[in-house]
């Protein structure tokens, strides 16, 4: 097991996302620069995307829409599935995303950060 250092974001894209689809639930491993496991247990962790400086969404541990799992080290976390009916009020473009982790000793640190692009659905007119 490893521990997060201050680190340079990595930067990880999202794949495009269709506006009105549900947003499948998507786990991402939290691992050190050398590839040990980071567990994650004890920290808040927080995802937003933003247009334009504008809030679209976020998932955070505080409220359950990310989740903790791995074994024997607790180092993936999970983001939870948004709804189409959620996912249809997204503005389209090019979102700006940032995961953010807050430790126990108080410390912030902005591990992945990336593009999450929304694109039109033919089924929708706007």
């Amino acid at each position: 097991m490893s521990e997060i250092g201050s680190l340079t974001p990595a930067a990880l894209d999202f794949e495009p996302v269709m506006r009105g689809d549900t947003f499948p639930a998507r786990p991402l491993a939290m691992l050190s620069q050398d590839g040990a496991a980071v567990e994650v247990t004890s920290a808040l962790l927080q995802v937003r995307t933003r247009l334009r400086q504008t809030l679209v969404t976020e998932w955070k541990t505080s409220d359950d829409s990310i989740l903790i799992s791995g074994s024997p080290t607790p180092n993936i976390i999970t983001l939870a599935e948004k709804p189409a009916a959620e996912t249809a009020e997204w503005p389209l473009g090019r979102h700006d995303y940032d995961l953010e982790i807050t430790l126990a000793d108080g410390r912030v640190i902005t591990l992945f950060k990336g593009d999450f692009p929304v694109n039109r659905d033919t089924s929708r007119s706007a």
